[in-house]
């Protein structure tokens, strides 16, 4: 969650510099003191501690996340789920470690999301409120970014009741005198510099690959026990190479091959327009 304007707990007295803010300060991205923003040096502590370089004399607010953005959505799979099912079909894997077992499945993983939001994006991207502040040159982007490349990604400014434009933002270049946003090395920066109000934005975006780290971890939507012989069969890729098994290692890669087409064609994806058949020519 974004916190705007925050005024944090420390004692403003020209001598004291360090402050905490509400909420787990996750990451700052505006600091003003006495009223501008401030350029020096911000220390960050545990939780939600921070030490500035300079004391302010009048005034303190911060803007910042107090979590990242939320991962793609998880399936039903868990990856000990997975690793029972392929020792059975190999009948014996106890010589493979579980660290192994779990990079394999985090491969697979990251494979699949990739293949996935190439054919339907529309069921990976991650939405989150990005707030342009009057003054501001440049917001953070979520740490998850990808890219707005997708059908449907991009800023949608608010407009009243939780309602928002129909078309996105406008992509410009850093320089651009036309009313947009450009997109360089982690931040959004707001055009024509310096922007005049506060505006608010849905930012729908395609975020970065998740990370499979433990056995307790699921494997993205809609990877289900349905699509286990796809798990499988790929998994098999990495064990006859991690075997050394160069004919079992032919045969993974054109198993993994047929059930990536299977994968393709199944998942159902979203189209972006629907035909709405005429009635009148019903008789």
């Amino acid at each position: 969650m974004y916190h705007l304007n925050e005024t944090p707990v420390g004692t403003i007295d020209g001598a004291n510099t360090t402050f905490t803010t509400a909420n787990n300060l996750y990451q700052m991205v505006v600091v003003a003191v006495d009223g501008v923003i401030y350029t020096g040096l911000v220390t960050y502590g545990l939780a939600n501690a921070f030490t500035l370089a300079d004391a302010p004399t009048v005034s303190i607010t911060v803007s910042y996340y107090d979590s990242a953005a939320s991962a793609p959505a998880t399936g039903s799979l868990l990856v000990s789920d997975v690793k029972t099912v392929y020792a059975r079909f190999k009948r014996d894997i106890t010589d493979v470690s579980n660290a192994t077992f779990i990079d394999w499945c985090d491969w697979v993983n990251k494979f699949a999301f990739r293949h996935i939001l190439g054919i339907d994006p529309e069921r990976l991207v991650n939405t989150t409120t990005v707030i342009a502040t009057a003054g501001d040159l440049r917001t953070y982007l979520p740490t998850d970014f990808r890219d707005l490349q997708r059908f449907g990604c991009g800023f949608y400014e608010y407009k009243n009741s939780n309602q928002y434009n129909a078309e996105p933002l406008l992509l410009t270049n850093p320089n651009s005198g036309l009313t947009g946003a450009s997109i360089q090395d982690g931040y959004v920066y707001w055009t024509p510099y310096p922007i005049s109000e506060t505006k608010t934005y849905q930012l729908r975006y395609a975020p970065t690959e998740p990370e499979i780290d433990a056995l307790t971890d699921y494997f993205i939507a809609p990877l289900s026990s349905a699509y286990m012989k796809y798990l499988i069969d790929a998994i098999d890729v990495f064990y006859s190479q991690w075997d050394e098994d160069i004919p079992m290692e032919g045969i993974g890669d054109a198993r993994f091959a047929r059930l990536l087409d299977e994968l393709s064609r199944n998942i159902k994806q979203t189209p972006n327009v629907y035909s709405i058949d005429d009635f009148t020519n019903n008789f």
